[in-house]
Formats: structure tokens, C-alpha cells, sequence
């Protein structure tokens, strides 16, 4: 899944409210990009007075086209200084993009404790209903979230395309 739309609102408003003033490391479940174009996102950026940096979007001037524009982009727009992800392989998504990434399958225990308690924030958008023992993916997430740490999971409630499929019961 890609983070686009309402979800995207979500993180834009999170911002305002000065929830990613203490995130400086993101780590996202699945190798993540952006779903949104050029014009759209610097739109976004300047109506939230946050610094448009354009040559970090410029994959978003091909969209809908891959490469993307990877997540990693925004965190460090928000002001995380490490970004990671975690995927079954790694993507060739964006040039442009240096973040880290760990190549594991969710299915399985996370077992490399220098990355435990790593992370400010780590993500699920729409990326742990895909393996099929979920609980271990879960898991995995809180294994990578330092403690006081903040999870963000968004998932599609209606027509998703996982192996799981969750309802509105899940909140």
C-alpha cells in the first residue's frame, strides 16, 4: 500500500500538532511510497508552512508512474533523521532514496536485536495484513518500537487486498 489520501491528511495533521517534534527514527513495515503527485504535494507542504525541497519529489512529477516517491521522503521532511524499512525484498522505488533496508519475512521472528527498541515511530500502512501469521508481524513492530515509542497502523476497512481483511470491530 502507498500513503495517499486521508491517510496522508492524518499525517499532515499530526505534524501541526507537533507530534513528529521528537521522531528522529521511522521505521516502516513494507517498503512504502507515496501516492500523490508533484503539484499535490507541494500544495500540501506549503499550506502547512512546512519547507518544499523539490528535488526529494521529483519521482512524484511521474506519478502515478513507479519509481515513487518513498515515505522515508516525508519522514525526513518531518524531521527524522533515520528512516528504515522492512520488506521481503527490497524495491527499487527511488533514486533518491537512502534509507535502510531490512530484508526479513514477517511470518518469521525478528531475531536482530541491535535494530530492538530502534525506532520513534514504526508504521503498518497497509502492510501487515499481507503474512499470514500476523500476530508475529505485530510482534515484530513492537520488538522495533523504542519504549514511550508511537505505532501508527492504517489499514483499508473495505476492499483491502491482504490475506486478512479487517472491519470497524478492529478499533
Amino acid at each position: 500500500m502507498a500513503l495517499g489520501g486521508k491517510a496522508l491528511d492524518i499525517m499532515f495533521d499530526l505534524y501541526q500538532r507537533d507530534f513528529f517534534k521528537n521522531i528522529k527514527s521511522v521505521m516502516d513495515m513494507g517498503d512504502q511510497d507515496m501516492y500523490i503527485s508533484f503539484e499535490e504535494i507541494k500544495k500540501k507542504f506549503k499550506s502547512n508552512n512546512i519547507q518544499f525541497d523539490q528535488s526529494d519529489w521529483e519521482n512524484a512529477k511521474k506519478f502515478p508512474k513507479r519509481p515513487r516517491v518513498s515515505t522515508s521522503t516525508l519522514w525526513k521532511s518531518f524531521g527524522a533523521n533515520l528512516t528504515s524499512r522492512m520488506d521481503l525484498v527490497k524495491l527499487d522505488r527511488d533514486t533518491n532514496d537512502k534509507s535502510e533496508h531490512l530484508i526479513h519475512d514477517l511470518n518469521n521472528p525478528f531475531d536482530k536485536k541491535e535494530f530492538f527498541e530502534k525506532y520513534d515511530l514504526v508504521t503498518d500502512i497497509g502492510n501487515n495484513e499481507h503474512p499470514f501469521n500476523i500476530a508475529e508481524a505485530y510482534r515484530t513492530m513492537h520488538k522495533l518500537c523504542k519504549k514511550n515509542g508511537h505505532m501508527i497502523i492504517h489499514q483499508a476497512y473495505l476492499r483491502g487486498n491482504g490475506f486478512y481483511q479487517f472491519d470497524i470491530s478492529t478499533i
